[in-house]
């Protein structure tokens, strides 16, 4: 359902999120989560996260106001730099959703590969490019 590893000698948070969650997987997921960007802040500047959802499925519309508190709670927390990877439509459209308004959002890539390019490499790019007034359709690598 997820996994959350933070990779030190590369000083990054990989989260890999699959599947439909009911609201206890969530629960647990954001504990993990908090726990991991606290330990995140710890290893520099500039923060990095690759969030892949290539696997993910659309959930619920319960779903959607327990992730909303879950993304308030995350957001003092967001990293420099949070790169999603995204591989259905629908799913993109949640995700957009989901952190509309928010700063905690994601730059959208088609691609593992290209999303880790993007985190790592010397660009400078805000966080977000859907959330820095580019298109809500702007996709990266896909």
């Amino acid at each position: 359902m997820y996994d959350i590893r933070l990779d030190g000698p590369r000083e990054y948070l990989h989260v890999v999120c699959t599947g439909y969650w009911d609201l206890a997987t969530l629960g647990r997921y954001d504990l993990e989560m908090r726990q991991a960007l606290r330990k995140l802040r710890t290893l520099g500047r500039p923060s990095r996260c690759l969030i892949d959802t290539s696997k993910f499925e659309v959930q619920s519309a319960e779903f959607k106001e327990s992730f909303d508190a879950h993304i308030e709670a995350i957001t003092p927390m967001w990293p420099d730099r949070v790169a999603q990877v995204i591989a259905k439509a629908m799913v993109k459209m949640q995700a957009e959703r989901v952190t509309k308004g928010s700063v905690a959002r994601p730059v959208l890539f088609g691609t593992e590969q290209a999303a880790m390019d993007w985190l790592f490499s010397e660009e400078l790019a805000p966080t977000s490019s859907i959330g820095a007034g580019a298109s809500s359709s702007q996709r990266r690598g896909g």
